[in-house]
């Protein structure tokens, strides 16, 4: 299928040099999307004390967030994380492991007997 932007340029005669100019910056377009990588990455998604939503991406230092509501939130977090991506080579990534848990005791008192 053929776009309404390709089919204008093949039907104008008009400014040759130009819609050459045109064709190239559209195939280039074209070739640089079909080189885009989807990326799963991980998010981490806490409540804080005030009922706001933190989101964090471990994959990359001070990648963190926030929003009123988890949507908000995720939005947010997207667009740090393409300024992250910017910004970071892909081979050079935080590792994620996964996540843990860790017992403590908390305010233990110790008992004599």
């Amino acid at each position: 299928m053929i776009s309404s932007q390709h089919q204008m340029l093949k039907n104008s005669l008009q400014e040759p040099l130009s819609l050459l100019g045109n064709i190239f910056k559209l195939e280039a377009q074209e070739n640089k999307r079909s080189f885009m990588e989807k990326l799963h990455l991980p998010i981490l998604v806490e409540i804080d004390e005030n009922g706001l939503y933190i989101v964090s991406c471990p994959l990359f230092k001070g990648c963190h967030s926030w929003g009123e509501t988890i949507d908000e939130a995720m939005k947010n977090i997207s667009e740090v994380v393409d300024m992250c991506l910017e910004e970071t080579e892909i081979g050079s990534f935080n590792t994620f492991v996964g996540f843990r848990e860790l017992e403590v005791v908390h305010n233990a008192k110790a008992t004599c007997d």
